[in-house]
């Protein structure tokens, strides 16, 4: 996908190879600790700080930042859904002679029920509104 493969380059030119966080490691000794206590260990990271300034980014790979590569498919997913169910909308109409009226109705429905499946924060997999 289109999405994947930019959401890609930018988090290798945020992330590059040589690894911006540095993480050490301490271990208290065993000879310092009784047999009851647990294992002591500490993490300690640095972070060095990558100038968003520096990167070349297109307008869609600046969005893709901004609202993260998920909202971009779930977009472009409700898309596609629209045009299918305005699709088949129109070949069902067409062959049993809905009314204009009943045509904005389905219009209505594949865009709200496309946009809810697809770009609502809510997770309703299994049910289905009507």
């Amino acid at each position: 996908m289109d999405y994947f493969d930019s959401y890609d380059r930018i988090v290798m030119m945020l992330i590059p190879p040589n690894n911006l966080r540095s993480e050490t490691m301490e271990i208290e000794p065993f000879n310092q600790r009784t047999s009851n206590q647990p294992l002591l260990i500490k993490k300690h990271r640095e972070k060095d700080e990558l100038p968003l300034s520096n990167l070349n980014l297109n307008d869609r790979e600046k969005e893709l930042l901004r609202k993260s590569w998920n909202y971009s498919c779930n977009k472009k997913a409700a898309k596609v859904c629209r045009k299918a169910c305005i699709t088949t909308y129109k070949t069902v109409c067409d062959s049993h002679k809905c009314s204009s009226n009943m045509r904005k109705k389905f219009k209505r429905k594949c865009k709200s029920n496309c946009d809810d499946r697809f770009n609502s924060n809510k997770k309703n997999d299994d049910t289905d509104s009507e």
